[in-house]
């Protein structure tokens, strides 16, 4: 199979998939979590709220950033995947 192929399989996975972040936060990628982290201290302190209302609110609004960044990257039936900052493709998917 080749490397096309084998792309345009996993896009059409993913894109028939919901996108979220783990469950569990330990599992997030770092630069999402330490988003997490500044917005529910800012909640807890400036806000006023206890820490569980604060992370819940947070978790809530982050899942939902990381769903528009993602779906952002794709438009139409273009994908974008980056694989890391050197190797990143973009195809349509028919």
């Amino acid at each position: 199979m080749k490397l096309y192929d084998l792309l345009r399989a996993y896009a059409n996975e993913a894109l028939s998939e919901e996108i979220d972040l783990p469950d569990n936060r330990k599992f997030w990628p770092e630069e999402w979590l330490e988003e997490f982290e500044e917005r529910s201290g800012i909640m807890e302190f400036d806000g006023d709220l206890d820490r569980m209302e604060a992370e819940q609110l947070a978790e809530d609004r982050i899942r939902e950033q990381y769903k528009d960044e993602w779906l952002n990257k794709t438009q139409g039936n273009t994908v974008k995947i980056e694989l890391n900052q050197k190797l990143k493709v973009e195809f349509n998917i028919d």
